[in-house]
């Protein structure tokens, strides 16, 4: 190689260590979002890169939260008594994200639709915590407001984070990644977890298709995939 091209390569190779990138994440449904990087050259590294034909990649790629990599797809629902010892000893680092979960289990929302609720979303009466969870994610259909029962247990952990939240703003204003935190070290598993466990359980205490899509707004045909698993543990219970 020429001595003089050689010095070119590896000045190249020494300004592309200074490359900088910044990125955010765009979120998009449940369990995935989209990472864009944009890349910042040092003054004539470009230049360079492309005189010696290096190759330079702009990527957007998919990126998963690790759901089922680390816990497998859970499919035996929470059970009422879990919940409540999970709360009561679980390892949470901050008083909100208890509110934060106690609104995913009896409300089944997704995630997203959670962490986007904002203070005029709630509001209370004498008996119940009313939830307006607005657009649904997924093309699901827009559902009637949510009744949850006031003295259900933790309920009042929703409200508390309600009351520290101004007009206007976020309830729960942390990541979606924070989110997956939060349910990983408390319940050993993963936010979708309380939807799967709701519905379960709403078919299993013989609430029909047309109610289930009511509360939660999902097709029928992802509602049977539910019944699906009900009816195998219910096949599993019957065998003596």
């Amino acid at each position: 190689m020429h001595p003089r091209k050689s010095r070119q390569l590896r000045q190249t190779n020494t300004n592309t260590r200074k490359i900088k990138t910044t990125s955010f994440v765009c979120s998009r449904g449940e369990s995935s979002s989209y990472r864009i990087s944009f890349v910042s050259l040092p003054r004539g590294a470009l230049k360079k890169l492309i005189k010696h034909h290096l190759p330079i990649v702009i990527a957007i790629g998919k990126s998963t939260m690790p759901h089922y990599r680390k816990h497998g797809k859970i499919l035996r629902p929470i059970t009422p008594e879990r919940f409540v010892e999970v709360m009561e000893t679980g390892h949470f680092t901050q008083n909100d994200h208890r509110g934060f979960v106690t609104l995913l289990y009896y409300s089944a929302v997704r995630k997203m639709e959670a962490l986007g609720t904002k203070r005029k979303q709630i509001t209370l009466d004498q008996t119940s915590l009313i939830y307006e969870v607005g657009e649904r994610l997924k093309h699901s259909a827009r559902t009637d407001p949510l009744f949850i029962p006031r003295d259900s247990p933790f309920v009042y952990e929703i409200e508390d984070c309600w009351e520290k939240t101004r007009e206007g703003e976020r309830i729960w204003q942390f990541s979606p990644k924070t989110a997956y935190n939060i349910m990983d070290r408390a319940f050993d598993g993963y936010p979708h977890y309380f939807r799967l466990s709701r519905i379960t359980n709403f078919l299993l205490q013989g609430w029909t298709i047309p109610d289930i899509h009511s509360w939660t707004g999902l097709s029928v045909v992802a509602i049977n995939s539910y019944l699906g698993q009900v009816s195998v543990q219910k096949m599993g219970a019957s065998l003596r």
